[in-house]
């Protein structure tokens, strides 16, 4: 009976992973697999200097025998990505009447219409999550930034790409994590194609805002948490903008229909508590089609709870 291989301790794998620039060594795919360049049978342990990376491809040309070893070795030594500051795009596939993604307790549902392109998260005017349809295919955009505008992931219409100057990418069957230092992760995600997406926790950055997701709910700046709300076909799901002289110093956005449906319950959100440190400002739970403007008014729609602080002598 042969013995049972263990298996690679994460700090080889990430050592790996930098050494390799999160792709395969011979064309950049992030999408990969770790390759024992010795064979483990013959070393009998797990070292970083031994492993490589091989995308799905390349290491079935070496399992066939395409492929030789002294040439994988040779290559390991020169990466594709060492010299490029993004990974080779890899292709995902969404299609389908409706995808959805979701972030924190959070949702958004996209409706295959190519008339509509459609942004979940827009930040300081800049789309950090967006849709749009071709041809019956549905197109995912989506960027993940550091709080110093770097960018870490970048999906572009289904083209995922890494950057190469990451601590540390990992990708293991359809999970994307990103880590800013050991145990640090600021991006988790779960891809679900052809029709989901399940971003797990985030920490997003935007030209100094930032927007965080994890099991506890939708973090915005200024103490607003939203919880298990969701939203359907909007042009702009969440418009959040920096703090303006005389205004609340953020701004949400949906749209829903225009004229609003009877049921929505108009609200006029003031800034009075987001400066308090202690307690979100505003909690809004199980909403369904939200539209909150910091600077005038808000709407609303087949919301269970809302909590926050209203101004009733605000104008309309």
């Amino acid at each position: 009976m042969s013995e049972s291989r263990p298996p690679i301790p994460d700090p080889i794998k990430r050592e790996v992973r930098q050494r390799c620039y999160f792709g395969c060594i011979f064309c950049g795919n992030p999408i990969y697999q770790i390759h024992h360049m010795r064979g483990y049978a013959s070393t009998r342990e797990h070292r970083a200097e031994d492993l490589t990376l091989l995308c799905g491809t390349h290491h079935d040309h070496h399992t066939r025998g395409w492929l030789p070893d002294d040439v994988i070795t040779a290559r390991d030594n020169e990466p594709f990505n060492k010299t490029r500051p993004q990974t080779s795009p890899h292709p995902l596939f969404f299609s389908g009447d409706k995808v959805t993604i979701s972030f924190g307790t959070c949702g958004y549902v996209y409706s295959n219409v190519e008339w509509m392109p459609q942004v979940p998260l827009l930040v300081d005017g800049i789309p950090l999550i967006k849709f749009r349809s071709e041809a019956n295919h549905v197109l995912l955009s989506l960027v993940v930034l550091d709080e110093k505008n770097r960018q870490k992931v970048k999906i572009v219409d289904n083209e995922l790409v890494v950057a190469t100057d990451n601590w540390d990418v990992e990708v293991e069957g359809t999970r994307l994590v990103v880590r800013e230092g050991d145990r640090k992760i600021s991006f988790d995600c779960r891809f679900h194609p052809p029709d989901s997406i399940e971003i797990l926790t985030a920490s997003l950055w935007c030209n100094g805002i930032n927007v965080r997701a994890n099991a506890d709910g939708l973090y915005l700046p200024d103490g607003i948490r939203l919880l298990r709300c969701t939203f359907h076909d909007c042009n702009v799901a969440f418009a959040v903008k920096p703090p303006m002289t005389g205004g609340a110093g953020i701004a949400l956005a949906v749209d829903v229909a225009d004229p609003p449906p009877s049921d929505i319950t108009r609200l006029k959100p003031t800034g009075k508590l987001l400066d308090s440190p202690n307690s979100p400002a505003l909690h809004i739970m199980n909403a369904v089609g939200l539209t909150l403007d910091g600077f005038s008014c808000g709407y609303v729609a087949l919301c269970d709870k809302v909590h926050g602080c209203y101004d009733p002598d605000l104008p309309d």
